[in-house]
């Protein structure tokens, strides 16, 4: 697939708005010249995806604030693990006892799942793919995946808020006094 050079010259039209609706966005200089290229890159790269006859302003001003929506997710979420974990200083190495035994209940609570939705959970969080990157890889519908990606988590998270979860990612089943184990009404 090769760029039409006329949609490039169309996007270097708008270049002037996009960076200074990059400004808006991010108020550091550096950060706005990075968000503007990366705009500029996906639409390059998606332009197959554009709509002829449709406002490309739009699209573009759409891109942007998606990409930087993105980024401001990613930041906070890197900032809440080092909240968690403590900031990484170089040439410190932390403790990990904790994140050994927290990744062993994760995997043994991820055994739980069906193949398909630990497919999912592995290139959605693993490997950090879209949704659309995911349903590529996969052959299923982005609704499939999305669908799929909420119920495993959903899953993990009601097997460790289940009062027979032991920390070790198995559930064992509740006793009466009997100690006959009693029956799920789920």
């Amino acid at each position: 697939m090769s760029i039409d050079q006329i949609f490039v010259d169309q996007i270097s039209d708008h270049i002037p708005a996009l960076r200074r609706y990059a400004r808006t966005l991010r108020r550091r200089p550096d950060q706005a010249e990075d968000l503007e290229q990366d705009c500029i890159e996906r639409a390059l790269s998606r332009f197959h995806l554009y709509e002829k006859g449709t406002n490309l302003r739009a699209w573009l001003f759409t891109i942007m604030r998606n990409i930087a929506i993105t980024q401001s997710r990613r930041e906070a979420s890197q900032q809440r693990s080092a909240l968690y974990y403590g900031p990484r200083e170089p040439g410190v190495v932390g403790a990990n006892q904790d994140i050994v035994v927290e990744l062993n209940e994760i995997i043994a609570l991820s055994r739980q799942l069906t193949g398909f939705e630990r497919s999912v959970l592995q290139h959605m969080c693993l490997d950090d793919l879209g949704y659309d990157e995911t349903a590529r890889r996969i052959g299923k519908p982005i609704g499939t995946i999305k669908s799929r990606l909420s119920r495993a988590r959903q899953r993990m998270r009601d097997a460790v808020a289940s009062p027979q979860f032991d920390g070790a990612g198995t559930q064992h089943p509740a006793t009466d006094s009997g100690g006959a184990a009693m029956q799920s009404a789920g």
